[in-house]
């Protein structure tokens, strides 16, 4: 399994209601296939959003998380974990969710 990359972006939607606002995008590549469960984590141990999970072909993946929870609410600025489990091996990349301002 290789390296899970992030690449912040800014979020051009969050435009139109006047704040500014920010995606991630988190990419990873399997070079055969397996069961997959991709997570994002608080720092605190707590899972907040299921990105993917199932069974994935070799090949490589990218996944845009909005920043946002389970319920679709807004997550708090900080420190996040994304983790990727695949088949018995897992994979961590720390992620730093910027405050969320807003734009006058």
């Amino acid at each position: 399994m290789g390296v899970i990359t992030v690449e912040y972006l800014e979020n051009p939607m969050m435009q139109l209601i006047h704040q500014k606002d920010y995606a991630v995008r988190i990419a990873y590549h399997l070079n055969e296939p397996a069961r997959v469960r991709l997570c994002i984590h608080h720092i605190s141990g707590q899972c907040v959003r299921v990105l993917a999970e199932g069974r994935q072909s070799p090949g490589s993946y990218s996944i845009l998380w909005n920043g946002c929870d389970e319920e679709n609410n807004p997550v708090a600025s900080g420190i996040y974990f994304c983790l990727l489990r695949q088949n018995q091996l897992t994979r961590t990349q720390m992620i730093l969710f910027p405050p969320r301002t807003p734009v006058y």
